[in-house]
């Protein structure tokens, strides 16, 4: 029985301790906490400009209920949602503090931060 307990933390130490790229929950600047859900000037007061960042935008297809739209079919009312091409602007923000942390990188959908991820060590 106790060798079974052995095995426990060592195949929690393989499966977290090993991983190329950790996610994070948030991220702290100094005595300020960055979290999922913050805006770009909120990061931006918070820690500074990023060291690097990268633009792209995407088109998603999504669909429309907020216009109205009523049909007449058979003497029947409705209303179909449209689906609707909606421009999707994303950014990717890198801040290395160097070589004693982990490099932080924040990705922005629409100006809103929606992912906190680490990589490699700091240079």
């Amino acid at each position: 029985m106790k060798l079974k307990l052995i095995y426990f933390p060592m195949i929690l130490t393989l499966v977290f301790g090993f991983s190329s790229q950790g996610f994070a929950t948030g991220l702290r600047c100094g005595t300020h906490l960055i979290t999922v859900g913050d805006t770009k000037p909120e990061v931006i007061a918070r820690c500074g400009a990023p060291d690097y960042t990268e633009e792209w935008e995407e088109e998603r297809i999504m669909r429309d209920f907020r216009h109205p739209f009523n049909y007449q079919k058979e003497d029947q009312w409705g209303r179909e949602p449209f689906l609707v091409k909606v421009p999707v602007k994303f950014e990717r923000w890198y801040y290395n503090f160097g070589p004693t942390q982990l490099i932080h990188y924040l990705k922005f959908r629409n100006g809103k931060l929606v992912k906190i991820t680490t990589g490699e060590r700091g240079y």
